[in-house]
C-alpha cells in the first residue's frame, strides 16, 4: 500500500486503472490473502479501478486461481504460439473469460527471433495475430520502439486471418526444428539441475538480451542472481533436458557476461 501510494505521488495522479499482483506462478501467490485485502483496500479507497495479476509462469494454474478468488478483475497472461501447454491455457482463459474477467495477452512476439545471432525474426504480423484470434483475449501488450513497429501492431487488426504464408512461418507444427528465444517458465528444468539454479529467469534474461535487444532489461532480470558464481564450468556436463530443446549450459554461461557490463553503457 506504502509503494503505491509512493508510486501515485510520483506519477502525479489519484488512481491508476489497474494495479497488478506482477508475476504470480502459483496458486498459492494468487490467493495470498494478505496481498488481496491490501488489493481490496486500495480499490476502496479509490486508488485503483480495478484488481489484476499478472503470470508467465504456471499460467492455467494462476488464472484458475484467481478466478477462484473472486476478486481479481484483470488477468495479464503470457500468451503465444510457442507455448506447449496451450490446451490448458486456452481452457483457463476461456473459463475467466466467460466469469467477465479481462484478459490481456503478454509475450504474444514469442521472443521475437528464432535465433541469438538475430538473423531469422519471427513473423511478428503473424505472431500477433495468432494471439488475437483467441476470441477470449480481450487486449494485448506488444511492445514497440520504433513507429514503423507500431503501424504494424496496429494494422493487425484490419483482418486478423493468418495467411498460408504466414501460418508456415510460425512453424507450428515443427516440434523442436526451431527452438527459438522463448523460456515457457516451466521451472522443470531447476529439479534437474545438480546446482539448483534459477534456470527459467536466466532464459528469460537471455531472451531480453537476444531477442528484445534490451541489454539494460536482461541484467536487472538477473539481480537476485549471483552472477559472480555460476557453477556451470563445475560440471563435466548438463543433466539438464529442456523439453524445448535449449542449450541450457552455454545460455547460462552466454548471458552470465552481461555482470561485467558497467550499467552506465545499458541506458
Amino acid at each position: 500500500i506504502e509503494k503505491v501510494d509512493i508510486s501515485l505521488k510520483r506519477l502525479r495522479l489519484d488512481y491508476v486503472d489497474i494495479l497488478y499482483l506482477h508475476s504470480a506462478k502459483s496458486k498459492e501467490d494468487a490467493l495470498n490473502e494478505m496481498v488481496l485485502k491490501a488489493m481490496q483496500k486500495l480499490k476502496k479507497d479509490g486508488k485503483i479501478r480495478f484488481i489484476g495479476i499478472s503470470t508467465h509462469r504456471n499460467e492455467p494454474e494462476v488464472i484458475n486461481a484467481a478466478l477462484e478468488s473472486k476478486v481479481y478483475e484483470v488477468i495479464l497472461t503470457a500468451y503465444n504460439f510457442r507455448q506447449r501447454n496451450s490446451l490448458g491455457l486456452k481452457e483457463a482463459i476461456a473459463n475467466a473469460a466467460s466469469a467477465g474477467l479481462g484478459i490481456v495477452a503478454m509475450k504474444t512476439q514469442a521472443g521475437v527471433y528464432w535465433d541469438k545471432l538475430r538473423t531469422q525474426p519471427i513473423n511478428m504480423k503473424a505472431a500477433l495475430k495468432w494471439a488475437l484470434q483467441n476470441e477470449n483475449i480481450h487486449t494485448s501488450i506488444p511492445g514497440f520502439t520504433t513507429f514503423d513497429q507500431l503501424e504494424t501492431d496496429i494494422s493487425v487488426m484490419e483482418d486478423l486471418t493468418l495467411t498460408s504464408e504466414e501460418k508456415a512461418d510460425l512453424k507450428i507444427d515443427q516440434t523442436l526444428a526451431l527452438t527459438g528465444l522463448y523460456c515457457e517458465q516451466c521451472e522443470q528444468c531447476i529439479p534437474q539441475c545438480q546446482k539448483n539454479l534459477n534456470i527459467p529467469t536466466l532464459m528469460r534474461s537471455f531472451m531480453y538480451a537476444y531477442g528484445y535487444k534490451n541489454l539494460s532489461l536482461a541484467k536487472e532480470t538477473l539481480q537476485p542472481i549471483d552472477l559472480n558464481h555460476i557453477p556451470c564450468t563445475e560440471c563435466n556436463s548438463c543433466k539438464v533436458k529442456c523439453k524445448n530443446g535449449f542449450d541450457i549450459k552455454n545460455k547460462i554461461l552466454d548471458i552470465s557476461r552481461i555482470k561485467d557490463i558497467p550499467n552506465e553503457f545499458l541506458i
